[in-house]
């Protein structure tokens, strides 16, 4: 009797919460829901998914396919029932029926009236309103990101400004800075001009008596190379000049080549289309005032931030275009004294991309992690219908849930580690952004960059703990997939950290030379002819130490070689 009657009250619940759900089904479409979803660095593919999840539900052919996953769920579930009933169970007529009944109302209530969600970047600074999307997924989808954004926002006021996660979320500062050091202006004449104009004027004027060129200036003391050059104008040294008049080159004094070269370099619009090609690369759109805009504030933030130095973003990369001529020169003419700074460059690059690399991805990840949640919706709402309709909404809310503590603990993370990161950068603000900071960041800088990258990662397993905590069920298996797709990047990174060490260089050298070898073979030769050549040197090489220890026994045994001595010392006596 206890079986029937707590039979009988979760049936009056069920048909209490049925009344109510339909209740929600005839409420107003007026009524739809609308709200907002932010991303941070990872606006497209969150705003893909909600548009194909808008076109899935407004396909008519997914009402079919959910009508027959309906006329499934009352036929496996009759049929639980009549075998429960065989075994002589005592149940509550047509309490099997609960179930899918509840199922389908969900789906009417839930499913059927559309909201629309806005998502927006305010890392990027883009955002998009899509409409027709189910009111359950826009109230899920959004008041758990609200109060994601919430929390970040309460972690931001702690942030030095110019460094909140909403603005630099994914190392995007990092990113953008080392993008801008490849950078440089789309004039080749000018390039060509300055880089002859450094190897003819400046490296005389260093070594000119009574110079006021200070080397240690460009080193340490100057942000801005273009007063010090200026000083290698001398009207008694030649150098060559290039412009579209004269591709081949125009012989003049340095002092009239300076003329020229000054005007192009100390323009701001020389630098347009390359601060435009940063900012692309940095996932901005160029031809959007507002995000060209935002993209040239986080260059200066970043700057200001780590260096301490205070420029425009075409002045920036006005400086690494220079570095990367001053030491296209110091090669030519000096290898030897741009060795040890060039070798410091190489790591430093490498590593502010190995650093940059997980940053970057690191959002990407999770905004494929959000598109993935997403689109599995109308797959789990099939099952809405069926006596699966728990676990169907616990994986659902279970996505969401992952996603929002992934979003809480990577602010965490990030503000921890650009903090610890901007700490590492005091030596270079005490140099300003001369040529040693521009080429040869310190190694606690590099570490800094790197580790950025390593902690964010960690928020992955944060956020798997503290999903399967609250909902046990469907944050666990993003969390594998975000964790697989991390592992193949720090794999990568790590064999590309294995090659920045002399043996590792020295190794992928040989290794590309040896490559060679076959190649080249096969192209003359076939297998059977190589095999013997193989083994003819193989023999050849045994028989040639088989005549030697002759030769050693001879002259041991002729009194040349005393019997005392070693094979060793034999073998260097002959």
């Amino acid at each position: 009797m206890m079986d029937v009657s707590s039979q009988r009250r979760r049936f009056c619940l069920s048909v209490g919460t049925a009344s109510a759900l339909i209740v929600l089904c005839l409420a107003d479409s007026a009524r739809a829901l609308d709200m907002e979803f932010y991303t941070y660095n990872g606006f497209g593919p969150v705003s893909q998914a909600f548009r194909k999840l808008t076109l899935i539900f407004s396909d008519a052919g997914y009402l079919g396919l959910f009508f027959t996953a309906t006329v499934l769920g009352i036929i496996f579930a009759a049929m639980a029932f009549t075998v429960k009933m065989a075994t002589g169970a005592r149940l509550v007529p047509l309490v099997w029926a609960m179930p899918v009944f509840l199922g389908v109302l969900l789906y009417l209530g839930l499913f059927v009236p559309k909201g629309a969600i806005t998502v927006y970047d305010p890392v990027l600074n883009r955002f998009d309103t899509i409409g027709g999307i189910p009111d359950g997924v826009v109230a899920t989808a959004g008041i758990l990101n609200k109060i994601e954004r919430g929390l970040v926002e309460i972690i931001d006021t702690a942030a030095v400004p110019g460094a909140r996660y909403q603005e630099q979320a994914g190392g995007i500062g990092f990113s953008t800075l080392k993008a801008a050091m490849s950078a440089g202006p789309k004039d080749g004449y000018a390039k060509e001009s300055m880089a002859r104009y450094i190897k003819d004027c400046v490296l005389f004027e260093m070594v000119r008596p009574g110079t006021t060129f200070a080397a240690d200036t460009m080193l340490y003391g100057t942000s801005d190379f273009l007063p010090e050059l200026a000083k290698a104008n001398n009207p008694a040294v030649f150098t060559v000049y290039y412009d579209a008049a004269n591709p081949n080159g125009q012989a003049m004094t340095c002092q009239e080549a300076w003329a020229n070269i000054f005007p192009i370099y100390n323009n701001a619009g020389t630098f347009d289309s390359a601060v435009k090609a940063v900012c692309g690369a940095s996932l901005f759109d160029p031809a959007t005032v507002a995000e060209l805009t935002a993209c040239k504030n986080l260059i200066s933030d970043t700057l200001s931030q780590t260096t301490g130095a205070v420029m425009t973003p075409e002045n920036f990369i006005r400086q690494a275009s220079l570095t990367r001529l001053i030491f296209q020169v110091l090669n030519q003419a000096a290898p030897s004294s741009a060795m040890l700074m060039q070798t410091n460059r190489q790591v430093v690059s490498s590593g502010l991309g190995m650093a940059a690399a997980i940053n970057e991805w690191l959002p990407v990840m999770r905004a494929i992690m959000t598109s993935v949640a997403i689109g599995l919706i109308p797959f789990l709402a099939l099952f809405l219908p069926t006596p699966l309709v728990g676990k169907a909404l616990s994986v659902m809310a279970g996505f969401f849930v992952f996603l929002t503590t992934w979003g809480i603990s990577d602010a965490i993370l990030h503000g921890a580690a650009l903090d610890y990161a901007v700490e590492a950068f005091e030596d270079i603000r005490q140099s300003g952004l001369g040529l040693y900071a521009c080429v040869a960041f310190p190694e606690m800088s590099t570490k800094a960059l790197a580790m950025f990258g390593i902690v964010r990662s960690s928020g992955i397993m944060l956020a798997s703990f503290l999903s399967m905590m609250l909902i046990r069920f469907g944050g666990h298996a993003l969390a594998m997939m975000a964790g697989s797709l991390q592992s193949t990047i720090q794999g990568a990174g790590a064999r590309a950290g294995a090659q920045l060490t002399p043996e590792g260089q020295a190794s992928a050298l040989d290794q590309q030379i040896s490559a060679t070898v076959p190649l080249e073979m096969a192209n003359h030769y076939g297998y059977s002819p190589q095999a013997a050549s193989r083994q003819w040197q193989g023999h050849k090489g045994v028989q040639s130490s088989l005549a030697d220890w002759q030769t050693l026994d001879a002259a041991r045994g002729a009194g040349v070689i005393p019997e005392g001595m070693g094979n060793i010392e034999a073998a260097k006596s002959m």
